[in-house]
């Protein structure tokens, strides 16, 4: 077997250690080898060494720049709070694949974090266009539209995502908060009591109920 399958198969058996035990054997035969870098990479971010990560995405990069290495690089970037240099990856990456409804979702995330709202709104949009089952980002599209006060949108996204999905808890969650803002409390309670039914163990759910059955007494 080939080193970047040997070390792709590796990490999705979550044997991380394994792979960084056998980095100098790996690199001495697969230094310039993007896929491989790339999947090392992987594996440092999957045990939380972030700053090693992002050293072998660029060695990737330096090699071959894909869409799969940049959107990597800028979720990894996200999770580190560099959401501009992460929304950077993400552009560059759709350069290379101007239809991948993952790195547009991404992207959006990411502008959201920023509060640049508007062109969150657009990157979501363009997810769903590639893919209108995409439940993910129905519901992202919710939280940026409940960001701008565009509620009845919101809820129409949340809808939208549930009729994909009617297991998909974090839009009956998020919808649940864009009803208590409109002030129909009763809506709001079913929306976290069909969430809680499915994640039972959700906190932040949790808490928003017993938030609103404050108000209701």
């Amino acid at each position: 077997m080939k080193w970047d399958q040997r070390v792709k198969q590796l990490r999705r058996d979550g044997k991380y250690h394994l792979v960084i035990q056998q980095l100098d054997e790996i690199m001495a035969t697969s230094s310039g080898n993007h896929l491989v870098l790339g999947e090392i990479g992987l594996c440092y971010k999957r045990i939380y060494n972030y700053a090693t990560a992002l050293y072998y995405y660029n060695q990737s990069l330096e090699i071959e720049s894909t869409a799969q290495i940049l959107n990597r690089k800028g979720l990894l970037l996200a999770k580190m709070g560099c959401f501009d240099e992460a929304i950077n990856n993400f552009n560059w990456a759709l350069e290379i694949e101007p239809i991948n409804k993952a790195i547009y979702n991404n992207l959006g995330i990411a502008l959201d974090e920023t509060g640049r709202l508007n062109e969150a709104i657009i990157a979501f949009t363009n997810a769903i266009g590639i893919d209108n089952q995409f439940k993910e980002a129905h519901n992202n599209l919710g939280v940026s539209l409940d960001k701008k006060g565009n509620w009845e949108e919101s809820i129409s996204q949340y809808q939208k995502a549930l009729t994909i999905d009617n297991g998909f808890y974090p839009a009956y969650a998020n919808m649940g908060i864009v009803f208590r803002k409109l002030g129909d409390v009763n809506k709001a309670r079913e929306c976290y009591d069909m969430a809680l039914s499915i994640d039972p163990e959700n906190e932040d759910v949790r808490h928003n109920l017993l938030q609103i059955n404050f108000i209701a007494v």
